[in-house]
């Protein structure tokens, strides 16, 4: 039966081959323990070089790590395959903003409306609320939320008067919208 590094390089072999992310966990020195996602440039016996990806799927630069170093090694969760996604479509993802003739939030709600973008709510008590608009009336609008992985996730009737601050078509916002409209309405119109 192999070694735990042993299976360390194997799993991350086989990661580079497929082209896969994967995360990793490992300790640093002074450190409790650190969280780093990417993708398998070269492997050792003895240290892994990953490209590195943010959140948003974007490069973020080169790490070599020590395999005595792992802790724990992820591949094909939900959010290794988020950031496969994301950096595959980097291209397509992202675009500059255009809010003319929203200038308020009732404008910017009516923009986020008429062009099914995502934004995000922040009310009076730091919640903050993702979605598309659904419906806005006089005091309150409704969004159908949109979870970090691009998935629905229910419905929030918000109060516009306890509302602080919206973000429309940010760039945490257009991964989401990107990541819901390639789960969800590209593959509606292929089945």
């Amino acid at each position: 039966m192999p070694s735990v590094q042993e299976k360390f390089l194997q799993v991350l072999r086989d990661a580079q081959e497929l082209n896969k992310a994967v995360s990793v966990y490992h300790a640093a020195e002074g450190d409790s323990g650190r969280f780093e996602v990417g993708f398998v440039e070269s492997i050792s016996s003895s240290t892994v070089t990953l490209g590195c990806a943010n959140s948003r799927g974007e490069a973020d630069g080169t790490l070599v790590l020590r395999i005595e170093d792992l802790d724990v090694v992820e591949i094909d969760d939900a959010y290794t395959r988020k950031i496969e996604l994301l950096s595959q479509f980097q291209g397509s993802i992202f675009k500059p903003s255009d809010s003319q003739n929203a200038d308020s939030f009732e404008g910017q709600l009516q923009r986020a409306s008429d062009d099914h973008l995502i934004l995000t709510a922040e009310d009076d008590r730091g919640h903050r609320f993702t979605g598309f608009v659904h419906e806005h009336g006089d005091d309150y609008f409704v969004l159908n939320l949109v979870n970090a992985y691009g998935a629905p996730d229910g419905q929030a009737v918000l109060q516009k008067g306890c509302i602080v601050k919206i973000e429309v078509d940010r760039r945490d916002e257009q991964v989401r919208g990107f990541l819901y409209r390639y789960h969800y309405e590209l593959k509606k119109l292929i089945e």
